[in-house]
């Protein structure tokens, strides 16, 4: 990693630190995931918040989405984990790219970059874009040399 990406790098992730930004996701509401997720949250359509965002989801064939949200819900009611509110997952992301042994992993595509970052002692992994807009953050579920390309711990990289 030459030394002009290693900033670029850096500076998505004390972005992601500084700024807690969540995109907007556009969904095509009769995609595979959408469909999926659609189906997942039936169960819990009783429960507001569930039936709030299954109400915006049905309202159109393409829908604008509150990231945070969208994964807030995903994670507590599809995924099962225990979480309060969408603070506490925005809380793990934190804790990810805090954690000093974090190990900083890289995602490329052909047209885009972007990082995970695996935190051994949260158990999570958090996914940030190359302009530090955070994407998402779960449990892992795998292997973490599956993440991508190990670059760095973040000790080695955030002061």
């Amino acid at each position: 990693m030459s030394g002009e990406d290693k900033a670029l790098l850096v500076k998505a992730l004390s972005d992601a630190l500084a700024k807690p930004i969540w995109g907007t996701l556009t969904i095509k509401t009769n995609s595979l995931l959408a469909r999926k997720t659609i189906s997942g949250f039936r169960p819990y359509a009783h429960i507001p918040e569930v039936a709030s965002m299954l109400a915006h989801l049905r309202s159109s064939s393409k829908v604008k989405v509150n990231s945070l949200e969208l994964h807030y819900l995903r994670r507590r009611y599809l995924d099962g984990v225990s979480l309060r509110d969408s603070a506490e997952l925005n809380s793990y992301f934190e804790q990810c790219l805090r954690d000093p042994q974090a190990l900083v992993y890289e995602q490329r595509s052909k047209d885009q970059v972007r990082y995970a970052v695996y935190s051994a002692q949260t158990g999570w992994v958090a996914f940030v874009e190359a302009d530090g807009r955070r994407i998402s953050v779960h449990p892992l579920q795998d292997d973490p040399n599956q993440l991508g390309r190990l670059l760095w711990r973040i000790q080695d990289l955030l002061p």
